[in-house]
């Protein structure tokens, strides 16, 4: 969606590729179940402090929920948020321009 503070994309997981591939992409299942279950980076920061290749290219942020943190991240243009509201009770929101 376009915002005040460039595209931004909401995601259930974590993506890996460049941006403008994802509707190619999607055709190959494989490719499908990395964009819905994928955890490789979010388990990165989580257990690290830190992901590599954190910074999509072909969009300016990308908004990633479904895997429970205790604290949102920010890292590279991607946005780690969802702290398990329906467990904790703590929801979390973020506005376009803190990406």
């Amino acid at each position: 969606m376009a915002t005040v503070s460039g595209k931004v994309s909401m995601s259930n997981r974590d993506y890996r590729q460049r941006w403008t591939n994802l509707p190619k992409k999607l055709k190959s299942r494989n490719h499908r179940i990395q964009a819905l279950y994928s955890r490789t980076k979010v388990d990165h920061v989580v257990s690290r402090g830190y992901a590599a290749n954190t910074t999509i290219a072909g969009i300016d942020a990308v908004v990633c929920g479904h895997t429970a943190i205790q604290t949102p991240v920010i890292q590279g243009n991607m946005a780690w948020i969802e702290t398990g509201v329906f467990c904790t009770g703590k929801l979390t929101v973020i506005g376009a321009s803190e990406l």
